[in-house]
């Protein structure tokens, strides 16, 4: 027994000890702090010393090592207790100065910390193996390194400063300590039931002064401060709790610490034993009823089993009534036996002894959801007409846990105690259920048997009637080809009865055989194929044929032996002469076409991976080919060597699915080399059930050379119509011309007459001749477009609003923020706008609306449009005018035909001339009294224009100075050039030819008065013209300025002259503002003594003139 508490007086004697000796310690602080600090720590070291000296020596007598761990601990403690007695300053023994200032205060802490971590590890070692030799290793490796970081100067900072106190780095340390001291009061409380109440006691407050005495001491500002001698009241009292706890308790009352599993162990064996002896009559008693209990499930049927059970518990439990149930296999509640008078005795209107697990009520109902016994000693609510119930017991039976059944007696004398509880489960658990569950288990395997018997009867029923009703003729043969089962269709198709089938060798039936042939399809189900299917023709033994599709499989036994062949034959007779039929008539069919095909006027091949696999008559005939010449070739050898590459991309895509046209034109390349042109119409065919492609070839070569020759008179009714126009457009501008002449001349001999005036008619006339020549070179092969990239959606704005101004139309514009650009001559494209716009305008005399669209387009070769796929911006301007009539459409841009008293009728056959030269398209779509559309489309470019040129800003004549050289082989042409450069203020020398110009140029070159610049003329008839001379040139000079200019404005050098090595270009016939123009551009930056522009400042071009005619007068 533990000892109890010690008396009142004794409290009361031992307070006023205590008290006695803290006011003596605190008188002697006031005297001597270093005395009470000595007295204080020597205490702690002789305590460590005895829990030391009590855990070491207890440890042989107790499995629980949480003394023997804690006085190891202890007595590390004790030694670091005792060097930081030595370490205070006031002793003298360890001089602070030579080793670390707070040496003192760093040994204290590693001592605090190597307590709190022993108070903190001690009750881990509770039943566990105690390793003494590593134990003490590790405390003499933990406290070399806190002696030696202790004595050391350069690794541990400063903790403490007199006179300022703890630094934070020592609060902290102590917090740390703190923490893993409350962490072992938590790991104590614990483990409390293994020590006794009054050393567990003991060892918390001791820990929780110790805990105090550490923060108290963080307030001290210097060791003789009250905070100080607080934390060291505080450590005494600590050190005597444990002194307490260990040492007196081990000494005075060794059996609470040291004997106290023994103690336990008695307690348990002395209750145990007191529990035998209750139970042992008990279990006499429950060994007779289990006994009972086995010997009437292994010998009593099912209809009086479970009745004669319950008599014997309800005898056992001395009780009224009760109920034994069990579990079925649908999980439904069985009341298999009931007390004999409690079916008369209830009167409920709905009695029943099967109950489904939805209907489980009541206690019995909440025993089994619940899987624990209940035992109520109170009366129990029960429905209208039931038996009353005041005390009951309701056992679960379980096994394995799963509910099997249910045990239940109720109504007893007395209440249902304990020991009555104990026996009904022990009777359950021990014997009831696992007998039960093995009945139980033995029915549902009978029952399963049974049920599977019978299903086994009627599946291999309904098989039988499946084999003997099925439309195929089937049989089972054994492994020696014997027929051990057939079935009604095949007995059919033999015909013979079942009985003469079965038993005899399968050969024999429909064959007559003798015996088995190696190629008996029978012998690779042997040989362990899975199926085997074959076409076979049976020959009946009266006489008849009959196709069959054989299919057979292996008959395998549970196990998977093979214990025979299964061979079903579906009598395919009457699809087979189908199938002949249809061959038949589809031959025929074949035939037919292939009359058909061969009669056709024209040419038809088919074409299989490239090659050619049929070619009829006509065929031939195009290309001059024999059949067997052509048969196997790669049919791209036909075709003319300019189609091979587009026809193969064609048919590849074809046969892929892609969409390409299938109707277009090509050339085949004849035999005898004359290149034919065909019409092609090409579709993707199945050709002896393989993709190809069928081909109709038309020769449209004598088409062609018709419609050439239609082209030629249309073109001279063209050439006609424009020859007229022509004719009449000059007259009209030669007799303005002429006839200012004549005015002039007679004005300059009556010395009257405005001339001036004269003169500007003159030049406007030459002007209009001049546009006139430039549309005609347009219309025809030439007038090569200058393109660059350019917005067509700013052009499309400016012509809209310079072209309808001053109009009564209105005009719509759409244009897509993201209109693409186009490689464009800006100016040729301004005129297709404006022709197609003026157009619109005049077609609505009375006014109206005008559309003007752009959008972005991709165009495929499929959209059977004359353009390349790719990019291309679509403009379209659309008028709700008069229209143009059906039969003028063919002739719409031809040139001079028109339908208006307005125009030439050159504007739509000039635009027309421009978009072709664009690489562009024309279309026109009109209605009578709707309106008329016209559409074109551009090639898209993929860049926009990074600048812009330089545009001269100066307007009218630019005069200069230099040297030029003039070559033309006209007179009067070199004559007006003279003296219009001399008007300039250039220098100039003429050359009639290339010739003459290379010489002259040459001679200056090498006398080193070069020439500034060169104009040439491109064409010069019976010499050389400009487009040779300019090679020599720039071989003599790699520097020089040539100037091109011809009045054939349509030649590409005149479009593209720079990449033919000139600097400029002036078409004929040009204007002296034009050259000089030109001159100036050409002649920026050149070399020779110049300003920085190369030229003379500009001038008018009067005052250049009024200066030379002073100079002359001089």
């Amino acid at each position: 027994m533990i000892s109890q508490s010690p008396p009142w007086p004794r409290y009361i004697a031992l307070a006023g000890i205590w008290l006695l000796i803290l006011a003596g310690l605190y008188i002697m602080n006031q005297q001597n702090s270093l005395l009470v600090h000595s007295l204080v720590e020597m205490f702690g070291v002789v305590v460590a010393g005895g829990i030391f000296m009590t855990g070491w020596n207890s440890r042989h007598f107790q499995d629980n090592n949480y003394f023997p761990f804690l006085g190891l601990g202890y007595l590390f403690v004790g030694l670091m207790e005792m060097i930081h007695f030595l370490s205070h300053p006031g002793l003298g023994v360890l001089a602070a100065d030579k080793w670390s200032p707070n040496l003192a205060i760093e040994l204290q802490i590693a001592t605090r910390l190597i307590e709190s971590v022993s108070l903190l590890i001690a009750p881990w070692f509770i039943g566990r193996k105690l390793k003494v030799g590593y134990i003490f290793s590790g405390y003499l490796m933990a406290t070399s390194l806190g002696l030696s970081l202790s004595f050391s100067r350069r690794f541990l900072p400063i903790y403490f400063l007199e006179g300022r106190g703890t630094t934070a780095l020592g609060k902290g340390s102590e917090i740390v300590i703190c923490l893993i001291l409350f962490a072992s009061i938590l790991y104590l409380i614990r483990k409390r039931r293994e020590f006794d109440p009054q050393v567990v006691r003991l060892l918390l407050i001791s820990i929780m002064m110790t805990i105090g005495s550490e923060l108290t001491a963080t307030f001290a500002i210097s060791m003789d401060s009250y905070f100080m001698l607080t934390a060291h009241f505080l450590k005494l009292f600590s050190f005597y709790l444990i002194y307490k706890a260990i040492i007196e308790i081990g000494m005075m009352k060794p059996y609470q610490l040291l004997f106290r599993n023994l103690k336990q162990s008695e307690e348990l064996f002395r209750e145990s034993s007191n529990r035998c002896e209750v139970s042992l009559g008990q279990s006499k008693r429950e060994l007779t009823i289990r006994n009972q209990i086995s010997d009437i499930f292994l010998t009593v049927p099912d209809d009086r089993m479970y009745g004669q059970v319950l008599d014997i518990i309800l005898k056992a439990l001395d009780s009224q009534y009760g109920f034994f149930g069990y579990v079925n296999q649908d999980g439904e509640m069985v009341f298999a036996s009931l007390t004999k008078d409690i079916w008369e005795a209830c009167q409920m209107s709905c009695k029943k002894l099967v109950f489904s697990r939805q209907e489980w009520g009541g206690l019995w109902g909440q025993a089994l959801i619940e899987h624990r016994t209940i035992r109520s000693n109170e009366p129990s609510m029960v429905p209208k007409g039931h038996i009353p119930i005041t005390r009951s017991l309701i056992v679960p039976i379980i096994y394995q846990d799963k509910i099997i059944g249910e045990i239940a007696v109720a109504n007893k004398a007395t209440d249902y105690t304990d020991k009555d509880q104990e026996l009904l489960e022990v009777i359950v658990n021990s014997k009831l259920a696992p007998i039960l569950y093995a009945r139980l288990e033995s029915e549902t395997r009978e029952q399963e048997r049974q049920k599977a018997e019978k299903a086994l009867r009627a599946a291999y029923a309904e098989l039988d009637q499946i084999f003997n009703t099925a439309a195929d003729g089937m049989w089972v043969v054994d492994k020696n080809f014997t027929v051990i089962r057939v079935n009604n269709t095949l007995s059919v198709m033999a015909g013979l009865d079942q009985d003469k089938i079965v038993g005899e060798k399968c050969y024999r039936i429909f064959s007559g055989a003798a015996c088995h042939t190696t190629s008996c399809p029978l012998i690779r189900i042997l040989q362990g194929e899975d199926r085997v299917e074959y076409d076979v023709v049976k020959h009946t033994l009266d006489g008849r044929e009959i196709f069959c599709l054989a299919t057979i499989t292996p008959f395998l036994a549970p196990d998977g032996e093979l214990i025979g062949i299964v061979e079903d034959f579906k009598d395919i007779s009457e699809r087979k002469r189908m199938e002949e039929e249809l061959r038949r008539a589809k031959e025929e069919e074949e035939a037919k076409y292939l009359r058909l095909v061969e009669q056709a006027n024209d040419g038809v091949m088919i074409i299989q991976d490239e090659k050619l696999v049929f070619v009829n008559r006509a065929m031939t005939e195009i290309v001059g080919y024999r059949v067997e010449e052509m048969i196997g070739q790669p049919h791209w050898k036909f075709l003319a060597p300019e189609c091979r590459d587009l026809l193969i991309e064609r048919c590849r895509l074809r046969l892929a699915g892609q969409p390409v046209p299938s109707f277009y034109e090509a050339k085949f390349q004849a035999k005898d080399g004359v290149i034919k042109e065909v019409e092609i119409s090409a579709g993707v065919i199945q050709y002896q059930a393989k993709a190809a492609i069928l081909g109709i070839i038309r020769d449209i070569s004598s088409r062609k050379r018709m419609e050439e020759e239609l082209l030629k008179v249309q073109k001279l009714e063209s050439i006609g119509l424009l020859a007229g126009g022509i004719a009449h457009d000059f007259n009209n501008l030669l007799a303005a011309i002429i006839g200012n002449l004549s005015l002039i001349e007679m004005y300059l001999k009556s010395g009257s007459g405005s001339i001036i005036e004269t003169l500007k008619n003159t030049e406007i006339a030459s002007q209009q001749a001049r546009e006139l020549t430039q549309q005609l070179l347009t219309f025809s092969k030439g007038g090569s477009p200058v393109r660059k990239a350019a917005s067509v959606a700013n052009l499309l704005r400016d012509a809209a609003r310079l072209s309808l101004s001053g109009s009564n139309v209105t005009c719509r514009l759409y244009l897509p923020d993201d209109l693409w650009w186009a490689e464009i001559d800006e100016g040729q494209i301004n005129q297709v706008i404006n022709n197609l716009l003026i157009n619109a305008d005049q077609a609505m005399p009375g006014g109206g609306i005008i559309e003007l669209r752009a959008e972005n387009v991709v165009v495929r070769e499929s959209d059977n449009l004359p353009l390349k796929g790719g990019e291309y911006i679509r403009v379209s301007v659309k008028d709700r005018g008069i229209g143009i009539p059906k039969e003028y459409l063919p002739h719409i841009f031809d040139p001079y035909f028109t339908t208006k008293q307005k125009g030439s009728g050159l504007g739509l056959a000039i635009s027309y001339s421009i978009i072709k030269k664009h690489g562009g398209y024309i279309t026109v779509d009109s209605k009578v009294g709707t309106g008329t559309i016209f559409s074109f489309y551009l090639p898209a470019s993929s860049r926009q224009a990074l600048a812009v040129e330089d545009v001269i800003e100066e307007e009218g004549v630019i005069c200069g100075q230099g040297k030029i050289l003039f070559m033309d082989d006209q007179e009067i042409i070199r004559n007006m050039a003279e003296e219009m450069l001399t008007d300039l203020g250039y220098e100039v020398e003429l050359a009639r030819d290339g010739h003459e110009a290379v010489e002259m140029y040459q001679k200056a070159h090498e006398s080193g008065n070069d020439f500034d610049a060169v104009i040439l003329d491109l064409t010069v008839p019976g010499g050389i013209g400009g487009s040779d001379v300019i090679g020599k040139l720039l071989k003599i000079d790699p520097e020089v300025r040539a100037i091109v200019s011809s009045g054939y404005s349509a030649d590409p050098i005149m479009s593209e002259y720079e990449r033919y090595g000139f600097k400029g270009v002036v078409a004929k016939p040009y204007k002296l503002e034009d050259l000089s123009r030109e001159l100036h551009r050409v002649l920026k930056g050149s070399r020779g003594d110049r300003d920085e522009h190369g030229l003379k400042p500009p001038i008018e071009f009067a005052n250049c003139c009024a200066a030379s005619s002073g100079e002359e007068e001089k």
